[in-house]
């Protein structure tokens, strides 16, 4: 594993120590990294390794944050590839080791698994069906995100039910229609369904990941990214408000960001005058 060492753990250290993580915190992420998470990384010390995580598939990827108290967060996200590798697929395998990682980084009582269990029920493949093999190489269903302060991390498990989609014919959008009734969250999803029928068909995104973090259902958010191949300020502000649905006071600051990030990456002003076609 010295591949994934050099290239990704080393720099996660070298992120906590520019973001002032006391020595004796990064030798103990050093030791949870070496016994915890790249047994989680197999096959390979290869860049090759077919991934869906990220889209140069990498199996790993991590990055500096600042968090909700102004300190410095270092995240990143792995996926759990030693399961699907080994022909384990089972939902039970999964949550072993989450149980295994909120030991090793104590984050009890905090840690709860009542959101994940549900999703996985709802996302993942069943524990007998056949997940298909691209390219011949097994492929994982689910990564797994790290929030690290100095003392103290929180899990985040992602979802890619593509892979359901693919064997099961179902839709993503039943998927989060079940997800959603037992979770208590019918009224904000059916605001998101309303909004995606504004869209003709060719242009409406897809939902390509659903996340939840692993604590309490009092204190857990529900998340679902969306991929859309639409690409100009005016859309973004769109699918930020909800074509206008939200409070400007509920978003103001996430429009104000991407404003700035948007005017960051294109070096010209955002651009309202854009129109796209809706049903």
């Amino acid at each position: 594993m010295s591949f994934m060492w050099n290239t990704s753990i080393l720099p996660i250290l070298a992120f906590m120590r520019h973001a002032n993580f006391p020595e004796d915190a990064i030798v103990s992420y050093s030791l949870f990294f070496k016994a915890q998470i790249l047994p989680l990384l197999c096959p390979p010390e290869t860049v090759t390794y077919p991934s869906w995580m990220t889209d140069d598939h990498t199996p790993l990827e991590f990055s500096l944050a600042i968090g909700k108290t102004g300190d410095p967060l270092v995240r990143f996200a792995v996926e759990p590839s030693v399961l699907p590798s080994t022909g384990d697929r089972s939902i039970s395998s999964l949550r072993k080791i989450l149980q295994r990682l909120s030991f090793s980084l104590a984050i009890k009582p905090d840690f709860d698994l009542d959101w994940f269990n549900i999703c996985a029920e709802e996302v993942l493949l069943a524990d007998t069906q056949q997940a298909p093999q691209p390219k011949g190489h097994p492929v994982s269903e689910t990564f797994l995100g790290f929030d690290c302060s100095h003392y103290s991390a929180t899990i985040k498990v992602y979802f890619m039910p593509r892979i359901r989609a693919l064997v099961t014919k179902e839709t993503p959008d039943e998927m989060m229609a079940r997800l959603t009734s037992r979770l208590g969250l019918e009224k904000p999803w059916a605001k998101v369904t309303h909004f995606l029928s504004h869209f003709l068909l060719e242009d409406r995104p897809g939902i390509e990941i659903v996340a939840v973090d692993c604590v309490q259902a009092a204190q857990n958010r529900l998340k679902i990214y969306f991929r859309t191949d639409i690409l100009s300020y005016s859309h973004m502000e769109y699918f930020l408000t909800l074509g206008d649905a939200l409070p400007a006071t509920e978003v103001a600051a996430s429009l104000q960001n991407a404003r700035r990030l948007w005017a960051t990456l294109t070096e010209h002003p955002p651009n309202h005058r854009d129109t796209f076609r809706q049903a």
